[in-house]
């Protein structure tokens, strides 16, 4: 064992397609000393790039197939829409190893950690926390001694985006004042409390990606010319320089700081609903119900869930949804149910394949996978082929491009007990400058359609790395580290066991001889 210890800065969303050009201007100036002073790269992430899948493989050092983790929600046996982010608790992560080691960890605010694990210190969870009503945090009395100290904490934005100018200046202003409160929580902790581990995620980068993308990228087709936001990305770039700035003058010797994010960003173009392109090829069937047909007929008239949701949003009722997926989801199905076609709309019987997830993965209804399943062992193969043929000649609209720019197969991406739960077919298209959608089966009658949440930026398969201390070789270039390699590298520069069935790697090119 030593007595070395370790600072992980998570910045969701955060890409080195930002950080470095502004960081070589100048704009930057902690991050270009980390970057001169330590290793760092361009880290690939899970695939899907999405937030319950790469936090999943951080956090366990295992790749989706082994911790299950693929999505926010799952369909279970009667086709409805649950939450789904538990999957990965049967895997055990960084801080419950070093708990049993002797460590003592602190963990704020890295998503999926609700409720609070069990550890060896102190917890505070993050994204898909429900709210401050519930507990958040191990042990329990934490809370209390966290509102006595900061009682403005908050877990998440008290607003959201919409297209009215003083919702895009109260959100931006909210994500802003929200990184300010868990920096304040951050010192609080670290003179509070021992700690050997100690990890902070900052959601900001992520959202405010998300919906001022367009303001910043003048190649984005809805680019805009609004002055007073198109440097709110950068602002918050910058405010994050200098909680780290601030942070590192805290550090000692024997630390060593890392950086990370589950994924990279970019702009984000349209949504794709891939079960309407499943059915136009007839992979997917439609029951013959009268309920059913009557949500055709809407769906005929231009009644769609895109057109409900996009009204909702012009309404102001936007304002409702803030960015967790426990209320949104809650949301959607109030509005929807009645409308939209849903999973249940489905004939099952005679479906070959389904979509389903964020970036539209394909699943197969294999006979000996579902109750309900159509397609026979010995037809999985024709099936899936076919499929990823079909695949192949979609079109950006408009253009004779590809939209499809690449496609796995399950058993090319995944492996472990759990990879039976995950798509047989997966896919980008347009270097996820397109995606579908999570919950709803079909959005509209059309194949593309405007994002349903008005975002503008989305999701990257490059994330961030970068190490800085003394065990670190200065000026090193990471080029081929996955985001399951940090489980192993931490517990490395801690001196602690490294379990066997962990997928990644540590990595040695960052250390010094």
């Amino acid at each position: 064992m030593t007595d070395n210890r370790v600072v992980v800065v998570g910045l969701d969303g955060a890409t080195f397609d930002l950080i470095e050009p502004w960081a070589s201007q100048g704009k930057l100036p902690t991050f270009r000393k980390l970057m001169a002073g330590g290793a760092w790269g361009r880290m690939n992430t899970t695939v899907p790039p999405l937030t319950p899948c790469a936090w999943s493989s951080f956090m366990t050092g295992k790749n989706p197939g082994k911790h299950g983790q693929f999505s926010f929600y799952k369909l279970n046996e009667n086709w409805d829409l649950d939450i789904d982010w538990d999957e990965y608790r049967s895997e055990e992560t960084i801080w419950q190893i070093l708990s049993k080691e002797g460590k003592r960890c602190c963990v704020i605010n890295v998503p999926l950690t609700y409720p609070p694990h069990k550890l060896n210190g102190y917890m505070i969870s993050g994204f898909t926390t429900p709210g401050l009503q519930s507990n958040f945090t191990y042990p329990q009395h934490l809370k209390k001694k966290l509102f006595d100290r900061i009682p403005e904490f908050r877990i998440a934005e008290n607003s959201r985006y919409t297209e009215k100018r003083e919702d895009k200046l109260r959100f931006a202003q909210d994500i802003a004042e929200l990184t300010e409160i868990h920096e304040k929580t951050v010192h609080y902790l670290l003179d509070e409390e021992d700690w050997d581990f100690f990890m902070i995620t900052f959601m900001a980068t992520d959202h405010i990606q998300h919906w001022y993308w367009k303001y910043m990228d003048k190649t984005h087709p809805d680019y805009e010319i609004e002055k007073e936001f198109e440097n709110k990305i950068l602002d918050i770039y910058i405010q994050i320089d200098g909680i780290l700035s601030r942070l590192l003058q805290r550090l000692s010797a024997n630390t060593t700081l890392l950086l990370m994010s589950d994924h990279g960003a970019g702009k984000y173009v349209s949504d794709v609903n891939i079960n309407q392109w499943l059915k136009e090829n007839g992979y997917l069937k439609f029951k013959k119900s009268p309920t059913t047909m009557a949500k055709g007929l809407l769906y005929a008239l231009g009644i769609t869930p895109t057109r409900l949701i996009d009204m909702a949003f012009k309404m102001g009722l936007g304002r409702m949804a803030k960015p967790s997926p426990t209320r949104t989801a809650g949301w959607i199905k109030k509005i929807l149910d009645g409308f939209g076609y849903t999973w249940s709309d489905i004939d099952w019987r005679h479906t070959r394949a389904y979509s389903f997830g964020y970036y539209g993965s394909i699943f197969i209804n294999l006979e000996d996978r579902a109750s309900q399943g159509s397609v026979k062992p010995g037809d999985y193969e024709l099936v899936r082929e076919s499929i990823i043929e079909d695949l192949k000649l979609l079109k950006v609209p408009g253009t004779n491009e590809a939209l499809v720019t690449e496609i796995w197969k399950r058993e090319e991406l995944y492996w472990g007990n759990k990879s039976e739960k995950l798509p047989d077919i997966s896919f980008c298209m347009g270097n996820y400058a397109y995606a579908a959608a999570s919950m709803l089966a079909f959005p509209s009658g059309e194949l593309f359609s405007p994002p349903k949440t008005l975002k503008s930026g989305d999701h990257r398969s490059d994330g961030v790395f970068l190490a800085y201390g003394n065990q670190i070789r200065k000026g090193t270039m990471v080029d081929d580290a996955e985001i399951f390699d940090l489980a192993p590298t931490i517990l490395n520069l801690m001196g602690a066991n490294i379990p066997s069935d962990m997928d990644g790697k540590v990595l040695r090119v960052i250390f010094e001889d």
